[in-house]
């Protein structure tokens, strides 16, 4: 009779094995195994320590004192964790791995998700088994770690679309969010993050992952649209608003739209025009744009010359017009406005553009062009001018005359006169070359002329 011996030690195969199998509490369980004089209890009881145990490091000290024998003589296939014929699948699914590498997902995101520590996180993210677990670890790290160095590699490394999305948009530092918008795919996202985002080196990161033309027109066109839809937003709550209590101030239509425009950011408008060749585009924000830097730089990417010929017509803005000017290459056209344009800087450039589209400098084609009455004007200021600049330009024009063989006797009569008194050093003020004589002389430059 075995009055002094526990009945997991029975002598009785039956009695100890079901003594062992109603043990429930893993710290007994291992009692047992230690201490049981019987191969199979020792080895019922580190089955179920590998089964039962919670913590990792238990069930796979447990694990590694199963036998293959062991193993292989159980016959107890109730239990789905046992059934696979493989040891280590049989008596716990992987036991020399932490369940974070468990082959059930369930199972293994379920831990990496209670994870809190960043370090530890580190590891599961560089050994984890599965891609799943790996990603979520980066994901973790990349949306809690403090160090933004941290953030930003694991940014590096993630591929789930939504959580680069929200790095971009969310994180505080500018490097992490470039990181992501490295990585996002999605343009249409891109774009809002270019218009959107208040950060000018992440709206500049966005927008130059945007290839799209059709995208790349609304950025372009935003500021028109968002003034418009501005525009019928203030027009209809004005007509709604009655009764206003005394003293309440409204701001004018004008102030509303100028806040407006002030979160449109023209550079970003600017970069996606550089980049489109709808020429419909191109004219609307030429006309309706309120930066002039983006209606310029629309300008220089239209090669419609019927397009540049209604433009010049339309625009007042005298820089983006002097811009519109230099594209066109109808001599006709330029020839009109050198003539009749009211303003005289585009008279200026209407003459400079057809010198270098005739390849003559601006003097040789006047003068071809030019009138006796022209060249009257030209001798008086060269005569009586006190600006050098002037006096300069003058003398250019009836020198220009001259080569051109008009009015030929008319301009040889002031060759070698003096013109004014020379006081100057050697600059561009002389006439021709630089005479240390007491007065500006003017000197013709020997030419032949066509008989």
């Amino acid at each position: 009779m075995e009055l002094f011996t526990p009945a997991w030690n029975s002598k009785n195969p039956e009695k100890r094995m079901n003594a062992v199998r109603k043990i429930t509490e893993v710290w007994k369980l291992h009692h047992v195994a230690v201490r049981s004089d019987y191969e199979d209890v020792q080895q019922e009881a580190w089955k179920r320590i590998a089964l039962e145990a919670e913590d990792w490091r238990v069930r796979e000290m447990a694990a590694k004192k199963i036998t293959k024998n062991a193993a292989n003589n159980d016959k107890d296939n109730d239990n789905p964790r046992c059934r696979p014929a493989n040891v280590s699948e049989r008596w716990f699914p992987e036991p020399f791995t932490p369940a974070w590498n468990s082959k059930y997902p369930e199972k293994r995101m379920n831990t990496v998700r209670k994870i809190t520590d960043m370090e530890k996180l580190q590891r599961i993210a560089e050994k984890a088994k599965y891609e799943d677990v790996r990603q979520e670890a980066w994901k973790r790290i990349a949306l809690e770690a403090k160090d933004w160095e941290v953030r930003k590699a694991a940014v590096e490394r993630i591929t789930d679309q939504t959580v680069l999305k929200h790095v971009a948009l969310t994180d505080s530092d500018d490097d992490v969010c470039k990181a992501a918008i490295e990585r996002i795919t999605d343009e249409i996202a891109l774009v809002k993050m270019a218009l959107n985002n208040k950060n000018a080196e992440v709206r500049m990161a966005a927008i130059e992952k945007v290839h799209n033309p059709v995208l790349l027109a609304k950025i372009a066109l935003s500021e028109i649209e968002s003034i418009a839809e501005a525009q019928q937003h203030y027009d209809a709550t004005i007509s709604k608003i009655s009764n206003l209590s005394p003293g309440t101030k409204l701001l004018s239509k004008e102030e509303y739209l100028s806040k407006i425009r002030n979160n449109c950011y023209a550079y970003i408008r600017e970069f996606a025009v550089k980049n489109i060749n709808n020429q419909a585009v191109l004219k609307e924000v030429v006309l309706k744009d309120s930066d002039s830097d983006v209606r310029k730089a629309a300008v220089e990417k239209i090669t419609d010359q019927v397009l540049l010929k209604e433009l010049v017509g339309k625009i007042t803005n005298h820089s983006v017009r002097y811009a519109v000017v230099e594209k066109i290459t109808d001599l006709a056209l330029l020839k009109d406005m050198a003539v009749k344009d009211s303003d005289s800087w585009i008279r200026e450039l209407s003459i400079r553009t057809m010198a270098k589209l005739t390849n003559k400098s601006k003097y040789d084609f006047i003068a071809e062009e030019g009138s006796e009455a022209f060249l009257d004007e030209q001798i008086q200021i060269m005569r009586n001018s006190a600006l050098a600049h002037d006096r300069k330009e003058a003398i250019l024009y009836v020198v220009a005359f001259y080569r051109a063989g008009k009015f030929v006797e008319k301009i040889k009569r002031w060759d070698g006169k003096a013109l004014r008194s020379h006081s100057d050093g050697y600059d561009s003020r002389c006439a021709s070359v630089h005479l240390d004589t007491p007065e500006i002389v003017f000197q013709l430059p020997p030419c032949s002329f066509p008989d």
